[in-house]
């Protein structure tokens, strides 16, 4: 995913997903 900030992209890439 991303490097440091993974729980922000997780979350952004939550609201793609979903």
């Amino acid at each position: 995913m991303c490097c440091v900030l993974y729980f922000v992209c997780n979350a952004i890439a939550n609201e793609l997903a979903s």
